[in-house]
Order: structure tokens, then sequence, then C-alpha cells
């Protein structure tokens, strides 16, 4: 049996000029490349295994507040397996 469970990466910022925008963009589009590779997935607990990591939403900007905080997401989905 295969179980998944979505999960979300949220990046706040408090930044307010758009090179720093931009690199807030970029650090999410890194992690989001970075899931392609299993060496960078975190180690699964034991009697569990990882099945696949995936990108489920490229990331963006969801939201600004008063403050003109940014925050960016990127949704991805776990699938896993418990041995035995």
């Amino acid at each position: 049996y295969i179980a998944a469970q979505q999960f979300q990466l949220i990046l706040r910022t408090h930044l307010t000029d758009t090179a720093a925008r931009l690199d807030a963009m970029r650090r999410m589009s890194d992690v989001a490349s970075s899931i392609e590779d299993s060496g960078t997935w975190p180690v699964a607990p034991d009697s569990y295994d990882y099945h696949m990591l995936t990108v489920r939403t490229a990331p963006v900007p969801v939201a600004v507040d008063d403050s003109g905080a940014r925050d960016y997401q990127l949704t991805m989905e776990l699938a896993y397996r418990q041995r035995g």
C-alpha cells in the first residue's frame, strides 16, 4: 500500500524591492528543482520508504499583508510505503 501526503512550503518575506522579491521566487524554484534528486530528500522514518516526491504547483506568490509581508507557496506530494 502506497500512501500520499500533500504538503506546502511557505516562505514569508518582508521585502519591498523587486530584486529581493525575485530572489525569493528563485529560492523557491531552487527547492522545487532540488527534489528531483532523491539524495536531497530527508531521511525516512524507521519502517518507512519514500516512493516519490513531486512538485504539484510551481512556486507562486499567494498573499500580501498590510505590513508588506509576502507569502510564496510551493505545493508538493510525498508518496511513501510502510515496510512489513
